[in-house]
């Protein structure tokens, strides 16, 4: 077993691999063939068709539905009602990419706002605040994915002064992969 192991990280160097190979998940995959690879159905889900599923109910404000857990990883459908505020919070040990796909309105990351709409991607580190408000004509719909796997527990909500706010920023790329306008700042949303 040994020598096999040896042969399969020589493989994995040679192709490119080896950035990943001391990843302690992958080591013990690569130990226990057994439980290598950990296997997930390949889905495909269509938005209209989950949002018929789980319709809102009039009193929801926000509905967050688990599309899809794996061993990395958490997939949520989110709807979000028109005029809606998801209060500033921040997550301690989840990263989260957020992709909107109807409606629009304004994330706010950091203390700095950005417009996003249908199409708008919006990448969130752990422990980033971040705060979304529905400025739209209808409910916002968007697919979060977060990493490692969303258990619920490491969310913190954040008491803050009303204030006036700066007019939000269309988002763009400058040098360095922040966004334009930005700050510098990097990018995360509910």
């Amino acid at each position: 077993m040994a020598k096999y192991l040896t042969y399969l990280t020589f493989f994995f160097l040679l192709c490119g691999c080896g950035r990943n190979i001391l990843d302690p998940a992958i080591v013990d995959e690569l130990k226990h063939p057994t439980k290598f690879p950990d296997i997930y159905v390949p889905t495909v889900l269509e938005m209209d068709k989950l949002m018929a599923e789980y319709p809102m109910a009039e009193v929801e404000k926000l509905k967050a539905v688990p599309v899809a857990d794996t061993k990395y990883s958490t997939v949520q459908m989110m709807v979000v009602r028109q005029g809606i505020e998801i209060p500033t919070h921040y997550h301690k040990d989840h990263d989260e990419m957020i992709h909107v796909k109807k409606g629009q309105g304004i994330v706010i990351l950091d203390g700095t706002r950005y417009h996003v709409k249908e199409g708008s991607v919006i990448l969130i580190p752990r422990r980033v605040r971040h705060k979304f408000i529905n400025t739209g004509e209808g409910p916002a719909v968007a697919f979060s994915v977060f990493f490692p796997p969303y258990t619920g527990g490491d969310i913190k909500f954040i008491k803050e002064k009303r204030r006036k706010l700066a007019p939000a920023i269309e988002p763009g790329f400058g040098g360095g992969g922040a966004p334009s306008g930005g700050g510098g700042g990097g990018g995360h949303s509910h």
